[in-house]
């Protein structure tokens, strides 16, 4: 990734900042501390370790922590970072629960992140973004009414999205039928099988992009796509912009 010497300030009104900030090595520690808004951040380069209630854990590159308003916290940066930040002071999205949220709400947020950066008309694509965020912040009540059958199979796609997967195969692990699981699988989860696993791959091309140097034949074909082309269709269609362009975006 090309270093950037300044801080980029993309966007700021009364409700919503987004900033792309670096942060020195050792020097940017921070002790315990809480923010008054709600945080989503992109790791575009570096490392580091952050601390809350929830337990410890290392951040990489292609990462996303999301953090409602005063969650204790605490980083220690391993190495220099640059980080893409959203900032969400509006009183209506403190009270959600996002420590529910899954890879597609996350594929959603990057989306979005990368339509305020390159659109003209920032406020438009900010309203699109809160429109978005609200019927899916406060999704901890959906989580523990979803049959444990119906998590399985989504810890299966999870963990194996890189891979083949047939529906009827996967209904045949939990004993239903394939129509049973896609209309059951849609009602909770709001998207489709194929869909779903579909946006896993584009979440894993981009965290590709950003923490690897690999060219987009070796990201087409790692994501399973026999070739560049038909994956650049692909992720123009879930993602709005094509790779070369996110590429550039993020300035990797």
């Amino acid at each position: 990734m090309k270093k950037r010497d300044q801080d980029v300030m993309y966007y700021e009104d009364n409700s919503i900042r987004i900033t792309r900030k670096n942060y020195v090595k050792f020097e940017n520690n921070m002790l315990p501390h809480d923010h008054d808004f709600l945080s989503v951040s992109l790791m575009l380069s570096g490392s580091l370790i952050e601390h809350t209630e929830k337990g410890t854990r290392i951040v990489k590159p292609g990462s996303i922590l999301i953090k409602p308003a005063l969650l204790e916290h605490s980083n220690i940066f391993t190495e220099c970072c640059t980080i893409l930040s959203l900032n969400i002071y509006d009183w209506e999205y403190y009270k959600f629960d996002y420590k529910n949220w899954n890879i597609i709400q996350q594929h959603m947020l990057l989306k979005y992140f990368l339509r305020i950066i390159q659109d003209k008309d920032k406020k438009q694509s900010l309203s699109a973004l809160k429109s978005n965020l609200s019927p899916i912040a406060d999704t901890k009540h959906i989580q523990e009414s979803i049959p444990e059958w119906v998590k399985h199979i989504r810890t299966i796609i999870d963990t194996q999205f890189l891979e083949p997967l047939k529906i009827s195969e996967l209904a045949k692990e939990v004993n239903v039928h394939p129509v049973h699981l896609g209309r059951t699988f849609k009602n909770y989860y709001k998207v489709d099988i194929k869909a779903y696993q579909k946006q896993l791959r584009m979440h894993f091309a981009v965290s590709q992009m950003i923490s690897q140097n690999n060219n987009l034949t070796q990201i087409a074909h790692s994501t399973g796509y026999a070739d560049q082309s038909h994956f650049s269709r692909e992720f123009k269609k879930s993602t709005d912009f094509s790779p070369k362009k996110i590429a550039s975006l993020l300035n990797v």
